[in-house]
């Protein structure tokens, strides 16, 4: 194990992330008058959203249309008829017959708020229910939802038929990181909650050691382990150095995940680094084979919230991340795991080590569980989009 120790993370300013109480949060309330109290009941129109909020939107009572949703992992059929679904196979923003079946599915569905998960079927939304905000007796109210924290620009066109499209008036945020890039792209921050994400896990298709046994990895070693598509915003560069200046022999590295990065693959032909590290590529709901890590580690760059981040935590794994985006809301420093500065392979290699030889790794893997769930549980998400949709809907009234 590395002597000096890893630099102190000010974590201060993110201990308003567990409790949602913290200034810079913005709460919410509900304020629509005698509206809500005649009818509780709502009609919620979804395109790629979580699996575990569509089912929690159906389980608490609202009537729910999903386009593109990801319920593989759920049984959704005690709650039909209350549960419609479609799916539409196309890849454009500008799909005309995505746009078709959308503009059908919501003349028939006639909702009260429609929200989209990607900017696709943001697009697809808007464009379906026409460009003016007169242009039919009875519009849906519209919530986006942004996970990235790259700043929009007023002068992309694209932008209009999305995030700033005149009938998106309200923005779930994936992290507080997020919502600091939208007030920065010059949306209110009233408009801009924090939500963060959920997501569903499938069950394990063999044991820990089994899975192991297939990596060709020794059941002695201490497994870390990433999800990611390998291009420079994830950092999987920053990983592979910080493996080479990693001298210990009971680590092993697995990484699943595909694409082509010149200088992964450059890092990848140095024995040091080839003989600890399983390259996996693509693995089909590879989130159902994290039981075999002893730890979760992502390096990005640039993060809004990492989806297998979460998979992870409600794993109950330990996470190593660095502190990009909104990454280290979810992992609090010495809590739930380690959180390094990007693009330091040195202090990354000492977090590892440090992680590995800590007697509190199980106890952090329970209380990374634990905070995950707290914030990104899908009940959790759910109450806070159903308040989102009752003030989408009331500000239409």
């Amino acid at each position: 194990m590395v002597d000096s120790p890893l630099p102190t993370v000010n974590c201060q300013k993110f201990r308003s992330f567990s409790t949602l109480t913290g200034p810079a949060y913005i709460p919410y309330s509900p304020g629509i008058g005698n509206f809500w109290k005649r009818r509780r009941t709502m009609r919620i129109f979804l395109l790629f959203a979580p699996g575990g909020v569509v089912r929690e939107l159906c389980r608490t009572g609202h009537d729910v249309f999903a386009c593109n949703c990801s319920t593989e992992f759920l049984d959704m059929t005690p709650f039909a008829p209350r549960f419609q679904s479609h799916w539409i196979h196309a890849h454009q923003k500008l799909s005309p017959t995505a746009i078709r079946e959308i503009r059908q599915r919501i003349e028939q569905f006639q909702p009260d708020v429609i929200q989209s998960f990607t900017p696709f079927g943001l697009a697809w939304a808007n464009l379906a229910q026409g460009w003016s905000p007169l242009s039919r007796a009875r519009q849906a109210a519209v919530v986006s939802f942004r996970g990235i924290t790259k700043r929009l620009s007023r002068f992309d066109p694209a932008n209009w038929l999305t995030f700033f499209h005149p009938r998106v008036r309200w923005h779930a945020c994936e992290s507080l990181a997020v919502q600091a890039s939208m007030v920065q792209s010059g949306f209110p921050i009233s408009r801009c909650p924090v939500t963060y994400n959920t997501v569903s896990i499938g069950p394990p298709s063999q044991t820990s050691a089994d899975t192991r046994a297939a990596w060709r990895i020794p059941q002695d070693r201490f497994l870390f382990g990433t999800i990611a598509t390998i291009r420079p915003v994830k950092g999987i560069d920053v990983l592979l150095q910080a493996i080479q200046q990693n001298r210990s022999e009971k680590l092993h590295w697995v990484i699943l995940g595909s694409g082509n990065d010149e200088t992964v693959g450059k890092l990848l032909r140095d024995p040091q680094v080839q003989s600890r590290v399983t390259m996996l590529g693509h693995v089909h709901a590879a989130s159902s084979h994290l039981h075999a890590l002893d730890a979760f580690v992502m390096p990005s760059r640039s993060e809004g919230l990492c989806r297998s981040l979460i998979e992870a935590m409600l794993q109950g794994l330990p996470a190593i991340v660095s502190d990009a985006g909104g990454m280290k809301e979810l992992v609090r420093h010495g809590i739930d795991g380690l959180v390094v500065p990007k693009e330091k392979p040195e202090l990354l290699s000492q977090a590892m080590s440090q992680l590995s030889d800590s007697p509190h790794v199980s106890a952090m893997g329970i209380s990374a569980r634990d905070h995950a769930q707290q914030l990104c549980g899908a009940d959790k998400v759910t109450e806070k989009l159903l308040a989102i949709y009752k003030e989408a809907i009331g500000s239409q009234r």
